[in-house]
């Protein structure tokens, strides 16, 4: 996600003034820089994502799973239902 120099100046101000008055948060994001240098420098990951995160996401199984269970519980109600009235 790609910030504009604005948003980009606010987040700056934000993280100068949390380390002002909070050290361990400072040691917490400096770190957390850190490995994300780390992480994006193993996997020589562009700064920001070329394509939307979205498509490379993977499907959500659970999410797909129940969908499936929802329509074939449907379809055994519709079934027992019209066996029941003939």
């Amino acid at each position: 996600m790609a910030l504009d120099r604005r948003d980009e100046a606010r987040l700056h101000r934000l993280q100068r003034q949390l380390a002002a008055d909070d050290p361990d948060c400072h040691r917490r994001m400096r770190d957390y820089s850190d490995r994300l240098a780390r992480n994006r420098a193993a996997t020589a990951e562009p700064a920001g994502p070329a394509e939307p995160t979205a498509a490379r996401e993977p499907a959500p199984w659970a999410g797909v799973l129940l969908v499936w269970a929802v329509v074939l519980a449907a379809a055994l109600v519709l079934i027992a239902a019209t066996a029941g009235t003939a």
